[in-house]
């Protein structure tokens, strides 16, 4: 959500960082009422064309919704100018590697969806007592570890066996 608020109109790859997310993310259904309500309105705004802003969630959004834009977009942490005037230390802006911060971003999201549909997976699996069913899941259960290690080795996590 926080790229999304800040660099909505930013460029990845031939196409706006907006709709790179939004394709990227059709599939994944937010589970926090907040992250979805802001979700949804980035949805809904590309549908007409529109590439809503901070501004935007500020004037129309809900008191938790501006909540969250008003943490999500507020640097907590500043680099002294010392660093990179005294010890040539430079930290690229988040706008210089915006490409590279959606595309990890995108993955551990989907990282997270993953091992929570596993431990979900993991839960009905406890709770069944037909064969049938268990099979069911210890085949979703192989294919959501699968996945999971793809995307950890992706993203260089290690992820225990």
């Amino acid at each position: 959500m926080r790229l999304l608020l800040n660099y909505a109109e930013s460029h990845y790859d031939d196409q706006r960082l907006v709709d790179f997310m939004l394709t990227e993310l059709e599939d994944v259904e937010f589970t926090d009422p907040v992250y979805k309500e802001i979700y949804d309105a980035f949805k809904q705004g590309a549908g007409r064309g529109e590439v809503l802003d901070t501004l935007y969630f500020m004037e129309h959004g809900s008191e938790a919704a501006k909540q969250a834009v008003a943490d999500l977009t507020t640097s907590r942490y500043e680099t002294s100018r010392h660093w990179s005037e005294k010890y040539h230390i430079h930290f690229p802006h988040e706008k210089e590697i915006i490409h590279d911060l959606a595309y990890s971003n995108v993955l551990r999201l989907k990282f997270r969806l993953i091992q929570k549909l596993t431990e979900d997976n993991l839960s009905q699996m406890k709770q069944s007592t037909n064969e049938d069913d268990l099979e069911k899941y210890f085949t979703i259960h192989e294919q959501l570890k699968g996945a999971e290690k793809d995307l950890a080795n992706l993203l260089g996590i290690v992820v225990p066996k």
